[in-house]
């Protein structure tokens, strides 16, 4: 088999985090805040501590997550991840910025865990794919542009774009255009989380101005969210005031892209996790019902850019099954892409990312999965600047 890319995994540990972060997964802000701080000492003795005294708990199938997120750097936490695969496999690295999702104060920067990342790329050249993140709020869209392009461009560290627009702002901001124009421009793939599970914006208040956002391109809503019905007419911009983990669904819907794709039709764009694990089950239970899964379909089908990846959603041996099945269409067989979601995958029971690969690659059929994990991956992540071996 040719080298096999993984596009999508993360190597940022506990002391990049904000100090609630993992409150959603801990059932409240008490225990998540103290676990918390322990991730965030330098006391390795400490983390091992906490590791041990989760796994004796009710939420001892955390226990291998936090493991990882207990390492003391980026370095280690790549090692980690590179050995459960082969030596030549190349691997994308995503870097995330918490510091504007409301989950509590970050002591370490973006900009630190984003020179840390670039540092393992130094150790691993051939290895560590990092992308570079942008969030809207960064800046103007001048300045995100401006932010992208340190990183991005001949001889620089990173070879794509990471968004996860569920930390608080929409695809379509107009801060993001500049972004955008460059990444079409010199065929730059972008890679955006989408689906309804993942961290979110969770803020103590939200801003009136998240109710009523502003798109760059405003587009009738009806190509992904209405199939074959008539037209809406007006995408619908004011949100109604929700709990935080039911809000974040208005910032990744998939029919948020249509407005940049309109504007873009040709931007390399990989919507992640094929919507999400939950949506392709009841897919699968339920049949056609205007799915996120379904509607990543619909803009793969109407964009000739348009990719999705199976990070995360491969760990349930049904949806291996089905990603295998959507590889026979002619269509998705040239638009999905391999990817894991390391280490996030580590919170589902039983799960390892070297089972995450063998089984992916023995549920597909022959030759199948060289296609996705090596042909697909690399033409995606190949650009103007950087080429894909």
């Amino acid at each position: 088999m040719k080298n096999i890319y993984n596009c999508h995994t993360h190597t940022f540990n506990g002391r990049y985090v904000p100090s609630v972060f993992l409150k959603e997964f801990l059932s409240g802000n008490t225990k998540a805040l103290i676990l918390g701080k322990l991730l965030k000492t330098s006391f390795l003795g400490i983390n091992k501590l906490a590791v041990w005294v989760v796994g004796k708990t009710s939420y001892s199938t955390f226990a291998p997550f936090l493991k990882v997120g207990v390492m003391k750097t980026q370095d280690m936490v790549f090692e980690d991840l590179k050995s459960n695969f082969p030596n030549d496999t190349r691997i994308v690295v995503l870097p995330l910025n918490f510091e504007y999702m409301g989950a509590g104060d970050v002591s370490i920067s973006y900009q630190q865990q984003l020179d840390d990342l670039l540092e393992v790329r130094m150790r691993y050249p051939d290895q560590c794919l990092p992308f570079v993140f942008i969030d809207a709020r960064m800046g103007t869209a001048e300045q995100n542009l401006a932010f992208i392009q340190r990183y991005l461009g001949q001889h620089k560290a990173c070879v794509g774009i990471k968004l996860y627009p569920s930390l608080g702002y929409y695809p379509y901001d107009p801060r993001l255009y500049k972004v955008y124009e460059f990444a079409e421009q010199n065929q730059i793939p972008i890679i955006s989380h989408c689906s309804r599970g993942g961290i979110f914006y969770d803020p103590d208040t939200f801003p009136e101005t998240i109710f009523h956002s502003t798109s760059f391109n405003p587009q009738l809503s009806n190509k992904v969210d209405r199939p074959g019905g008539n037209p809406a007419p007006t995408r619908q911009y004011d949100f109604k005031p929700a709990p935080a983990k039911e809000f974040k669904n208005n910032f990744i819907r998939p029919e948020n892209y249509v407005d940049v794709l309109e504007k873009f039709p040709k931007l390399k764009l990989c919507l992640a996790h094929y919507g999400g694990d939950d949506d392709i089950l009841a897919f699968l239970k339920n049949g056609p019902s205007n799915t996120w899964y379904e509607q990543i379909k619909t803009l793969i089908a109407l964009y000739p850019n348009v990719h999705t990846d199976i990070s995360y959603s491969l760990h349930d041996p049904s949806i291996r099954e089905q990603i295998r099945k959507d590889f026979q269409d002619p269509t998705l067989r040239k638009r999905i892409l391999f990817g894991t979601d390391y280490f996030m995958t580590l919170r589902e029971p039983g799960v390892d990312e070297f089972h995450l690969y063998t089984d992916c690659l023995q549920t597909m059929q022959v030759g199948d999965f060289e296609v996705m994990a090596n042909g697909n991956n690399r033409e995606f992540l190949t650009t103007t600047f950087y080429t894909a071996p």
